[in-house]
């Protein structure tokens, strides 16, 4: 059974065979693919073996880093608490 860590389906991966601008080159510069990923609606962009992925994209991305970091720090610090009691 195949399993992956997507709740529904992974988003679509847009590749440089379905790019209608760029079939042509063999190589594009990683601004150039950055930007390509950060124009997709999921994100992700390919470009033969390079994989490119828009980071940080609204304020609910920034939102959920900082929860992140939040709570990741207060299970430290409660386990921290855990061991000192030990």
């Amino acid at each position: 059974m195949y399993r992956n860590n997507y709740i529904t389906r992974p988003p679509k991966m847009y590749s440089s065979t379905t790019d209608k601008v760029n079939k042509l080159d063999n190589k594009i510069m990683d601004k150039v693919g950055l930007q390509r990923a950060y124009d997709t609606k999921s994100g992700l962009y390919q470009h033969g073996n390079n994989s490119y992925i828009a980071g940080s994209r609204d304020f609910r991305d920034c939102v959920d880093d900082l929860n992140y970091c939040l709570i990741r720090e207060l299970k430290i610090v409660r386990d921290m608490k855990k061991l000192k009691s030990i």
